[in-house]
């Protein structure tokens, strides 16, 4: 009996150290929800009369980070060639990721492929990329810009939009064009006013809400559609201050 108590004594002791030995969870380990680092957007969309977009990469690990050693980028298709603007960045920066196309071979359509971005070897984020192939002319809403920063400071923003279509579109919805915005942005009385005739170009006047917001850098995208189709995409990076 007593070498009975004495196993049970020895086997709970056991269970108890094994349990002292597990590490606390360290809230600056990255996860799914704490990633070591965080991109502008999750999506790029390449229209036909462009050859690359920008999308911005921000370090959220307490590591200075080297494209190469900590992080690495890959595409997954052959026709995304990718660019960073720095070697390395510290905690708390950002740096640029170009992504640029290369439609040799690439009849008119669309094609889909992803970029991935790797800390210490395993994806922590993804960035789906959409390219169009065909002529200028074929994309039937052109924009001036495909990336727009927004500073703190900045409460209205324009969005130069070109009519390559021979149809008109304007106020109040811009049909058969489509504008789908982030829900921190809202057309400004003066958008909906606004009528684009073939050839014609204009702005689309944004309105930047950032009630609720919490300081940080947040990214989004604008989506344009012609007859309920994607054709051009517009990333957005929102600076929210104190």
């Amino acid at each position: 009996m007593n070498s009975r108590i004495a196993v049970l004594v020895t086997v709970f002791a056991l269970l108890m150290l094994a349990g002292c030995n597990d590490s606390p969870t360290n809230p600056n380990d990255e996860s799914p929800d704490n990633p070591a680092v965080s991109v502008s957007s999750n999506t790029a969309y390449v229209p036909a009369d462009a050859g690359a977009v920008e999308l911005m990469v921000y370090n959220e690990s307490d590591d200075v980070l080297i494209w190469g050693e900590l992080l690495d980028v890959s595409s997954t298709v052959n026709w995304i060639d990718l660019v960073v603007t720095n070697e390395d960045f510290q905690p708390g920066d950002s740096t640029t990721l170009g992504i640029r196309v290369d439609r040799s071979g690439i009849g008119p359509g669309i094609s889909d492929g992803e970029v991935e971005l790797r800390y210490n070897d395993e994806v922590v984020q993804t960035i789906a990329v959409t390219m169009q192939t065909g002529t200028p002319d074929a994309v039937p809403i052109g924009v001036y810009t495909n990336f727009l920063r927004i500073p703190a400071d900045v409460d209205m923003v324009d969005i130069g939009l070109i009519n390559n279509s021979g149809e008109s579109w304007g106020s109040p919805t811009l049909w058969p064009a489509w504008v789908t915005l982030p829900d921190f942005l809202t057309q400004s009385p003066y958008a909906q006013q606004v009528i684009l005739e073939p050839g014609g170009s204009g702005n689309l006047e944004l309105i930047v809400d950032r009630d609720f917001m919490s300081p940080g850098i947040y990214g989004a995208v604008i989506v344009l559609s012609w007859y309920g189709s994607p054709v051009q995409s517009v990333n957005i990076e929102l600076e929210v201050g104190e």
